[in-house]
């Protein structure tokens, strides 16, 4: 005998509100995510770029403007503003593409943020992931980038001496900075430690470093850069792909039948560095 019924037993919308006084607070619930508790974020929605290398493979071009040729942007996708409709100011085009940290101001709760340094033989592997809780109406999706305002954390990372005597983020992290620096904590060669204006100067504003007229490494020279970035989270996973809950109608105003409505959205993000 099946332990399941045959049939779903659907209870009237008024049964419920005299058996269930109980509901889940909609308006409580965005309040907590516009507390103080919540972090601002700017949130910028991923799309896929129909550019294709060819058409075996299905590989992003390479040479696409779109996708390689925008700083900050995953091979294949495309970051547009949610709303450009709404905010044409916040876009680079027509279509609706943003910058390295354009997007949409929104508040979010981050928990569980952490990363496990785990060193093998073959290196050393990172693990920084967390969960995120935004309102009801962001609508997330899978590989959408959001980018911490006020928040940094530190960042290492390996660069070589270029011709060049301002170094800028660019996407060649070999001789380019891959995040604008907040604030400048190390700088070093293995023979020498660089200072602030006595060996460069930084520009907040844009995140450069320039090199002072015969100071720093000479061309060819590797040295280490330890600084302080807004940390970048990519949509790696919706637990809840979608969910909801049927209020009654005095949450939205409205009379008659329950309404349904989205609950807000947990997303589980990572790093986009450790991507």
């Amino acid at each position: 005998m099946s332990r399941f019924p045959s049939r779903y037993l659907i209870m009237d919308d008024g049964i419920v509100n005299k058996r269930a006084a109980a509901y889940i607070r909609r308006d409580i619930m965005q309040a907590l995510l516009d507390s103080r508790q919540a972090y601002d974020l700017t949130w910028a929605r991923a799309t896929r770029c129909p550019c294709r290398a060819n058409t075996q493979t299905e590989q992003p071009d390479p040479t696409c403007i779109y996708c390689y040729g925008v700083l900050g942007n995953l091979p294949g996708w495309r970051y547009v503003h949610p709303h450009p409709e709404k905010f044409p100011e916040g876009c680079l085009d027509a279509v609706g593409s943003v910058d390295f940290a354009g997007g949409e101001r929104i508040r979010g709760l981050l928990s569980a943020m952490g990363a496990d340094d785990q060193r093998h033989k073959e290196g050393t592997w990172l693990s920084g992931s967390a969960t995120l809780s935004v309102r009801s109406d962001v609508e997330l999706g899978y590989w959408d980038r959001l980018v911490m305002v006020d928040a940094v954390m530190p960042y290492d990372q390996m660069i070589v001496r270029g011709t060049s005597s301002t170094l800028a983020v660019g996407r060649d992290e070999s001789t380019q900075l891959r995040y604008p620096i907040v604030k400048l904590l190390d700088c070093r060669s293995t023979t020498a430690r660089y200072r602030e204006r006595a060996d460069y100067t930084l520009d907040l504003l844009q995140g450069t470093l320039t090199w002072l007229p015969g100071k720093g490494p000479a061309n060819g020279i590797r040295y280490s850069l330890r600084y302080h970035f807004h940390p970048r989270w990519i949509i790696q996973d919706l637990p809840r792909a979608t969910v909801g809950h049927r209020f009654p109608p005095k949450e939205f105003g409205l009379r008659g039948v329950n309404h349904f409505g989205q609950l807000p959205q947990r997303a589980a993000v990572k790093l986009d560095f450790l991507l």
